[in-house]
């Protein structure tokens, strides 16, 4: 009598469990669709087009500094008349042969070849270690527009023309400048 009462009360528990699954199932099920959203292209609600622009439009490009005793810069090539640069990285490495230089100042300008280049964008520079002399790599994800062609400027103390070497590289593309 024992083993039957058990028995009757595990098959009452299954058909339990199973009427409240049939009653709960349902609404899930239905909630998965529910939360999808149709949008469909019409005039009233377009979806737009976003195109990668032409290779031809693709501006990387990467320059060698160069300088006297104070400064070292390097300009990119110009773009055409009624274009912008949308810049989406620029990164730069720079090397010291001269063990007591160290890094002041390095950045991504406009009219880098003035001595006062404005905007500037200051780029974070780490060191690398396991080189003989002082070297820093430093990179931003840009996403910004530039009217005028950009330039890579650095600024090593003490100063010492012959014994410094970097590179500068930008990518992006160009769009109208309107």
């Amino acid at each position: 009598m024992r083993l039957l009462k058990q028995a009757v009360a595990v098959v009452g528990m299954v058909v339990v469990v199973a009427v409240i699954a049939m009653f709960v199932a349902p609404k899930a099920v239905r909630a998965v669709p529910d939360t999808l959203v149709l949008v469909e292209n019409t005039p009233t609600t377009a979806i737009p087009v976003v195109t990668a622009p032409a290779a031809a439009k693709n501006y990387n490009y990467v320059c060698s500094l160069t300088g006297g005793l104070e400064y070292y810069e390097c300009t990119f090539p110009d773009f055409p008349a009624g274009e912008a640069l949308r810049v989406e990285s620029f990164s730069m490495i720079v090397y010291s042969k001269d063990a007591s230089a160290f890094l002041k100042t390095a950045y991504l300008g406009i009219n880098v070849l003035n001595t006062n280049p404005t905007p500037k964008i200051f780029i974070p520079m780490a060191p690398l270690p396991g080189y003989a002399g002082p070297t820093y790599t430093g990179a931003i994800a840009a996403g910004m527009v530039l009217r005028d062609t950009p330039g890579c400027f650095v600024d090593f103390y003490p100063y010492s023309y012959s014994l410094f070497s970097g590179k500068c590289t930008i990518t992006g593309y160009l769009i109208p400048a309107s």
